[in-house]
C-alpha cells in the first residue's frame, strides 16, 4: 500500500504540525512521546481521534511533530494534517473528508495591539472632567 512515507502539514493560530505516515505496527508518537503521555487531558485526544477514525491506522505508524500554540490549537493542527494525509492516501475520500470538516483551515489569529491602547481594542476609560 505505502511505498516509503507520506507527510502533510497543518496549522491553527501559531501552532504548526507535520504528520509522517508509513507502514508499520499502528504506533502514534507526538514529538517522540505517546499520544496519552503528550496530551494529558481528554479533549485534545478526542479531537485527534475524530480524524484517526477515518484512517485505518492499525497497520500504519504515525509520527507527528508539533510546536507552538496551546494544547487545543495543537490538536486542531494535527487533525488538519491527518485529514490532508488521508486525501493523499485515498483521493476518493476527499469529498467525504471535506464534508466532515477535516480539511477546513481556521484563519482566525490574534489581533495585534495598537499604539495608545491597552490591548487590541480596549481603551483607557474616558474622563469628561
Amino acid at each position: 500500500m505505502l511505498g516509503s512515507f507520506f507527510n502533510s502539514k497543518g496549522k491553527k493560530k501559531t501552532s504548526k504540525a507535520i504528520v509522517f505516515i508509513k507502514s508499520g505496527t499502528g504506533k502514534i508518537t507526538i514529538n517522540g512521546l505517546g499520544i496519552y503521555i503528550y496530551f494529558k487531558k481528554t479533549r485534545p485526544i478526542e479531537i485527534i481521534n475524530e480524524a484517526l477514525k477515518e484512517l485505518d491506522y492499525k497497520n500504519l505508524d504515525i509520527k507527528i511533530n508539533v510546536k507552538g500554540g496551546g494544547v487545543i490549537s495543537q490538536a486542531d493542527s494535527i487533525k488538519l494534517a491527518i485529514g490532508k494525509c488521508i486525501t493523499i492516501l485515498d483521493p476518493l475520500k476527499k469529498f467525504y473528508i471535506k464534508k466532515l470538516g477535516l480539511l477546513s483551515y481556521d484563519k482566525r489569529i490574534v489581533e495585534r495591539k495598537k499604539p495608545g491602547k491597552v490591548k487590541a481594542r480596549k481603551k483607557k476609560q474616558y474622563s469628561k472632567r
